[in-house]
């Protein structure tokens, strides 16, 4: 039985005496003692009642990106920009790409500084593909600058208003051999450009990739 599961059928037994309300103010009190994101996050997810912003201050003190980025994201009532901040601060370009991502109301122009500032051009990618509001432009430089054949590739093919030639410009100067095949790619990629046909329609977009970026499920990390 899982630390939650323990509680909630403590509070039951401590409410037929003391009444709900009680039970879960003197069950608050005993998860505010052990300081812990974790409890905290869990407690305020799945206790009707619970103290939200006491919980949420444990947890936005504890500097923890993933804790925040959860709380923000689960929590109803969770101050997104506190959160946020954290997660921010913490300077890790894959925690602000699923905070932008995932949670209503996030400063996106901020979190996306912090994935430009780390000049990856795959969390760049996945950036300017998955969050809507991403300035493309800036996100590009990035996967341009690293002079990477594959990456361009997919940017040109999976970004909405991605410039197709200029990308296609580093696949052409590329001289790596088992890049070679994406020069035909790409050729096809700029007729569908002229046309204003659609990237995306000739393959499932970049998954070997992205799966480099732990972005399977957030929740099996706690």
């Amino acid at each position: 039985m899982d630390i939650i599961s323990e509680i909630i059928n403590d509070i039951k037994i401590f409410a037929k005496k003391y009444g709900y309300e009680k039970a879960v103010e003197e069950f608050d009190l005993e998860i505010f003692d052990l300081n812990d994101p974790y409890a905290s996050y869990l407690f305020a997810r799945d206790i009707k009642g619970a103290n939200i912003p006491a919980h949420a201050q444990i947890v936005i003190e504890s500097l923890n990106p993933l804790y925040n980025l959860v709380f923000a994201r689960d929590i109803k009532g969770a101050n997104i920009e506190k959160h946020g901040k954290v997660v921010r601060y913490s300077k890790k370009p894959d925690y602000n790409y699923w905070f932008a991502r995932d949670v209503n109301g996030a400063d996106i122009e901020a979190h996306a500084k912090v994935v430009l500032d780390s000049n990856d051009p795959l969390i760049n990618y996945r950036f300017a593909c998955d969050v809507n509001g991403a300035d493309v432009d800036a996100h590009a430089k990035v996967v341009l600058n690293s002079n990477g054949p594959l990456i361009n590739y997919h940017f040109a093919r999976d970004v909405n208003g991605a410039d197709v030639f200029t990308h296609g410009e580093v696949i052409r100067k590329s001289t790596d051999p088992k890049y070679q095949y994406l020069k035909e790619r790409m050729k096809v990629l700029e007729v569908l450009s002229l046309y204003n046909l659609p990237m995306n329609y000739m393959e499932k977009p970049l998954v070997k990739i992205t799966s480099k970026i732990k972005k399977k499920n957030i929740r099996k990390q706690i």
